[in-house]
């Protein structure tokens, strides 16, 4: 016997429930996926403004002891900045003097400005983890200052055992004072809901 069904289509009957159940299926499948979708891109923003604020929070120290010294309206920086620039001008670059002063200049200035924007931060932070109510909160700063701010550097570890908490926790109170800090560094784009 041969097969009589070749070329010849098959056709299947659904009824109208059936139909429109396997409509409302593929309709929820979609929606699913596209909230899955947004929901990375959103976790996305949040870790990259996050990694932000911590590298530019590890960097006040830095900053702050540049500026410190590098004090470029005294005499004596005056002097060490125009021996730099001399050296600069011994390179293969054809730069002036001028040019080079006023490119450190200019480094300076906004080294004091970023600075100055993430004490800002701090103190906005202060005043958010002060609130009544939630006792807690000022463990955010006081990780915050450990970590990133004040002179004498604590790690992880150091902070648990003075909060008298877990490390783990540390991490958390760490995670969520960067995400408070993200809009006052760099604006309401840093804001997701």
């Amino acid at each position: 016997m041969g097969n009589n069904s070749k070329g010849k289509s098959k056709t299947y009957a659904i009824r109208k429930e059936e139909l429109d159940q396997i409509i409302e299926q593929a309709a929820v499948a979609g929606i699913d996926a596209f909230r899955n979708e947004e929901k990375k891109a959103r976790n996305k923003i949040v870790n990259r403004n996050l990694h932000n604020v911590r590298k530019l929070l590890e960097s006040y120290r830095t900053l702050k002891n540049d500026l410190l010294h590098s004090d470029y309206e005294t005499e004596e920086a005056q002097q060490e900045l125009r021996f730099k620039c001399v050296e600069d001008l011994m390179s293969p670059d054809d730069v002036s003097m001028d040019e080079l002063m006023a490119k450190e200049i200019s480094r300076l200035q906004e080294n004091a400005w970023r600075k100055r924007q993430i004490e800002r931060a701090i103190e906005l932070l202060k005043e958010d983890c002060s609130k009544p109510g939630e006792p807690e909160a000022m463990r955010k700063y006081r990780v915050i200052m450990g970590l990133y701010i004040q002179d004498e550097k604590l790690d992880y570890a150091d902070l648990a055992e003075r909060e008298n908490v877990v490390e783990r926790t540390i991490y958390r109170d760490a995670s969520d004072a960067c995400k408070m800090l993200a809009p006052y560094l760099f604006g309401v784009d840093a804001i997701i809901n």
